[in-house]
């Protein structure tokens, strides 16, 4: 599921370059619709494989994950580490 999400992800990020360089009208609406049907399609993915649900196992252990291995200095770890405790209430 999350290479499927992830690759919806990609999609996204394809036609909000091709909206933005589109040189007709109709190609950019197109690519619009193809943005905004691909974000829809990995919110949904997202859902039912359980990750959108903060109660959830799934959502607990990505977060955990994340927690451990992002070595970005812009991810809130504080933040996630509340929300943890919150979620283990």
């Amino acid at each position: 599921m999350r290479a499927l999400s992830a690759g919806k992800a990609k999609q996204e990020q394809h036609f909000a370059r091709l909206e933005k360089t589109a040189s007709t009208e109709p190609a950019r609406r197109f690519a619009k619709a193809m943005r905004l049907s691909s974000r829809l399609m990995a919110e949904d993915i997202q859902r039912e494989s359980g990750f959108m649900l903060p109660q959830s196992r799934q959502a607990r252990d990505l977060l955990q994950s994340e927690l451990e291995t992002t070595q970005d200095e812009a991810f809130p770890k504080d933040a996630v580490r509340r929300l943890l405790e919150l979620l283990e209430q």
